[in-house]
């Protein structure tokens, strides 16, 4: 019987889950996003992390200037940076990675954060 359940909670952790009405949860000394029982690990002071403290200081749907994140993952004004439009990139390309991670590791289809314009949001 015991064998049984966990047959059940290794299948049922394997299984992608939707994020919509879940707790998610950034714990940024760790640099851990968990879903429930699920944690996707970030890398601690790189780009992600740094995209992930700024995003989980907000409600979801709430757009955050590009330019803000910039500065929390280089320490620098966008206006600081030679090239904008590669500033720019680089936020875009974090995004992208990091919801490419949480795909991976919380086993979802759905992205946590979107980029529109110079914006970016946490979806949930």
């Amino acid at each position: 019987r015991t064998k049984v359940i966990v047959e059940r909670k290794k299948e049922e952790a394997q299984r992608p889950i939707s994020l919509k009405g879940k707790i998610i949860e950034f714990d940024d000394k760790k640099g851990l996003i968990r879903v429930g029982e699920r944690v996707c690990r970030l890398p601690l002071h790189k780009n992600e992390h740094s995209l992930a403290r700024i995003m989980f200081q907000t409600q979801p749907h709430t757009p955050i200037q590009a330019a803000d994140v910039y500065k929390e993952i280089s320490g620098n004004s966008i206006d600081q940076a030679k090239n904008k439009k590669r500033a720019l990139k680089i936020v875009e390309d974090t995004m992208l990675r990091l919801n490419k991670r949480i795909k991976k590791e919380i086993n979802t289809h759905d992205r946590l954060f979107a980029w529109e314009g110079k914006l970016v949001q946490k979806d949930y």
